[in-house]
This record gives C-alpha cells, sequence and structure tokens, in this order.
C-alpha cells in the first residue's frame, strides 16, 4: 500500500467476505521500498500496528500490488474480536463476526473489560486506509 511519503506499507489479507469486496487485514510497515512475500514471512500477526477490515477497491484497481501469498498457515492469522464503543450505552462492545461475513457481527456483547488493545471494529476505504496508516506511521512529508 503506497503511502503518501512515499514509503509502503504491506496487509496480510486473513479473510474475504463472501462478496470479495472486504478483507479482514493485518498491516505492517512502513517500509522504505516495496517488500516482497518472502519479507513478509517473518511477520507475526501480534506486531501488526494495524488488524482490521478494509475494502478491497485498492487492489482491484492495483494500486495495491500483489506481493504473493508468501508461506501461509490460516490458524495463524486469526480472525479476531474487535471492539466499539455502544453509542447509547457509552460501554465498550466485544463485535465478532463469521467466516466469510464481515459486514454483519454474529455477537455483539457489552463488556465490562474494556477489551484494551483490541482492534476497532470500523471499515476502511482504500484511501481512508492509506492516511490511517500515514498518521500510525508517522508520515515523513
Amino acid at each position: 500500500m503506497p503511502l503518501a511519503d512515499g514509503r509502503w506499507a504491506a496487509g496480510r489479507a486473513a479473510r474475504l467476505h463472501s462478496t470479495g469486496k472486504v478483507l479482514f487485514t493485518y498491516v505492517f510497515g512502513p517500509f522504505d521500498v516495496l517488500p516482497d512475500a518472502a519479507s513478509l514471512d517473518e511477520l507475526e500477526p501480534i506486531h501488526a500496528p494495524f488488524i482490521g477490515k478494509v475494502g478491497s477497491m485498492g487492489l482491484a484497481q492495483g494500486r495495491w500490488p500483489v506481493l504473493g501469498r508468501g508461506r501461509w498457515l490460516r490458524d495463524d492469522w486469526p480472525l479476531i474480536p474487535l471492539s466499539n464503543v455502544d453509542p447509547i450505552l457509552g460501554r465498550v462492545r466485544r463485535v465478532e463476526y463469521a467466516e466469510g461475513d464481515l459486514l454483519h457481527p454474529i455477537v455483539w456483547r457489552v463488556v465490562d473489560d474494556p477489551m484494551l488493545g483490541a482492534p476497532e471494529d470500523s471499515l476502511y476505504g482504500y484511501l481512508a486506509l492509506e492516511i490511517h496508516l500515514a498518521k500510525i506511521f508517522g508520515a515523513t512529508t
């Protein structure tokens, strides 16, 4: 994924919505040059600065190059619970999705534990994600 400052981010698509238009992705970076699939094999999900749902338009339009499959073990890249804030109660909710359906939660539960560190349940379009990643990685320009 190109960043505004010329650096790159790379995502591991862990799950695909049944329509093919939404991905559950672990994103890493920044990289000074576009990494190859072999270099991504060394990355682990726990170290991803961004984990979440993204639209696939960046891939479909060729803006996000496909680097290859690399070494892939599905169980190593789980569809983890996400979190959001209940708009009425103002409390943290645990949100879980079924395999193949990243748009309709199967579990929405208010939790007392604020799930510190759980990724936010949101869906980023490709440009919004690139802007968000630039903020996470501290754009250099």
